[in-house]
């Protein structure tokens, strides 16, 4: 991976770190499908590098610009940006994992912030999916047990069925 791109929704507090391998209109323009999903969005308001803007025409998106050269036209997502930064550090120290498994530790620390009721008493995941994350949240890199696909292989007789790994993230879709 060579850079994320974070997305935030500012009507539900949404926020999202998506790997990228590169900048290119297509592949930015694949992330903002998959953030989006079923969702429609009429306008984003950005900086203008040029494939977030070739992305958004191709999306159909109405664009409006942060005006460059002064960052306090984007302090929102710059913001974001640095919480998810500290965030994802803060994961990768705590389960002692080495920086090459960030884009993995930033999602999944998006997914535990965007779950958390705020102080309206909801959740940026509930305002945006309609109803509350009722499934366990489990800490970046702790261990735990799993059963491997059927497609593996299988176990000798004696063997346990379940596996130990490490938890790096959950899995949308």
């Amino acid at each position: 991976m060579v850079a994320a791109l974070d997305i935030y929704d500012e009507a539900t507090k949404y926020k999202a770190s998506l790997p990228v391998h590169n900048y290119e209109a297509n592949t930015v323009s694949m992330k903002i499908k998959e953030f989006l999903g079923p969702d429609c969005v009429t306008a984003v308001y950005m900086d203008n590098h040029p494939s977030l803007i070739r992305a958004c025409t191709d999306l159909g998106i109405t664009t409006e610009f942060s005006q460059p050269g002064v960052p306090q036209t984007n302090g929102m997502i710059e913001s974001i940006n640095g919480d998810i930064l500290r965030g994802t550090r803060a994961l990768l120290i705590e389960a002692g994992l080495p920086a090459c498994f960030w884009p993995l530790a930033a999602r999944c620390y998006c997914h535990h912030e965007n779950v958390r009721n705020d102080i309206e008493g909801s959740s940026p995941w509930s305002r945006r999916h309609g109803e509350h994350w009722n499934k366990r949240l489990i800490p970046f890199g702790c261990g735990v047990f799993f059963k491997p696909a059927s497609t593996k292989a299988h176990p000798g007789k004696t063997e346990p069925v379940m596996r130990f790994g490490i938890f790096i993230g959950y899995r949308f879709g």
